[in-house]
């Protein structure tokens, strides 16, 4: 019910319908600040806006509504007020479970889709994946081209989760050690007890930067090599001339800056490791030995035990669920429900 609720505010918003105002989300989590269950339950019930198994359920139709939502529902999110340190924790943390599930499922899908890529003029690409498209279509298999397009909205969603996590801990100052030491389970006043200290004056969350190439991409100066360079996660890019991409083009666009953002979140290394054999599989080796993605996979996963690398475990494997058993939410309830992986058509 709450979801849906949310869901209702921001599908007003987004159509700029006020004559019936919805509790916005942070309207009801301010409602919620004294009864932290209830609190924190929210936040992960509204988190699971953004996730990309939710297409799997939708109308093809439905798809664009679903990610002009989740954009709404991750400002929202990136502009609550938080008071106690645990909630943006929290917040860090179900991101990081529902990555740790979907992020390098979804790039992969969306890299066998767009093909081959041209790295110094990436958006040659798109017309060539319209004219494939064009092609599937005068001979009736349009298969391909609605599951291209389910890929490139779960990227949109895997996009913001990932910006919504790196505003959130530049804004709270969360640092990996802090992100790695939460259990959502630990109710003792020393975790529960923290103020948030937010930066004060942060421009809000900008979420508009995906629309257009990421800055190594745009021809205006240099090009930096990849990895040299964070990725901007919260504060306003000066655009320019710079135009929205559309079509094809914002497909590639989507691909470039999920593989842009996935390299940089893993660089920070703010999660634990359960251990390799938990429920998400190994992806299968393509035939020539490359990732299709075009990802470097350059940084072992950490250990469970004070965040060292341990590359006998984590090789090529993306396990970022945070300590705890695994299963458990604050709540102590089973969360089987939300681990299924993103499965592409």
């Amino acid at each position: 019910a709450i979801s849906e609720g949310t869901q209702a505010a921001a599908a007003s918003e987004a159509s700029g319908d006020r004559s019936s105002p919805l509790p916005t989300p942070r309207f009801m989590y301010e409602l919620m600040l004294p009864a932290r269950k209830e609190r924190l339950s929210y936040l992960k019930a509204v988190v699971g806006l953004l996730h990309p198994d939710q297409l799997h359920s939708a109308a093809a139709s439905a798809w664009s509504g679903i990610v002009e939502r989740a954009g709404w529902v991750a400002r929202s999110l990136a502009g609550l007020p938080f008071e106690k340190e645990e909630d943006p924790l929290s917040l860090v943390f179900h991101i990081n479970r529902q990555l740790s599930i979907h992020a390098d499922g979804i790039l992969q899908a969306l890299a066998r889709d767009i093909g081959e890529l041209d790295e110094g003029d990436p958006l040659a690409s798109a017309a060539a994946i319209e004219l494939r498209g064009r092609v599937r279509a005068s001979v009736g298999d349009e298969g391909a081209d609605l599951s291209f397009e389910r890929h490139s909205h779960a990227a949109a969603l895997a996009c913001l989760l990932l910006l919504l996590k790196r505003y959130v801990k530049q804004v709270y100052q969360l640092n990996a050690f802090k992100c790695q030491a939460f259990e959502p389970s630990d109710t003792s006043s020393s975790a529960t007890g923290r103020l948030a200290v937010r930066i004060p004056n942060k421009p809000i969350l900008d979420i508009n930067i995906l629309s257009l190439l990421p800055p190594r991409f745009r021809s205006e100066g240099a090009k930096p090599k990849r990895g040299k360079k964070p990725v901007s996660g919260g504060e306003s890019d000066p655009l320019g001339a710079v135009a929205p991409v559309e079509a094809a083009a914002r497909d590639v666009t989507r691909f470039l800056w999920l593989r842009e953002l996935i390299e940089a979140d893993e660089a920070e290394f703010d999660y634990n490791l359960l251990n390799t054999s938990a429920s998400t599989p190994r992806p299968p080796k393509p035939a020539n030995g490359k990732d299709p993605s075009g990802s470097a996979k350059k940084h072992p996963r950490a250990s469970t035990s004070g965040g060292r690398s341990d590359s006998k475990k984590s090789k090529s494997v993306r396990k970022r669920k945070s300590r705890g058993t695994g299963n458990e939410d604050e709540d102590g309830d089973d969360d089987d429900d939300d681990d299924a992986e993103y499965q592409p058509i």
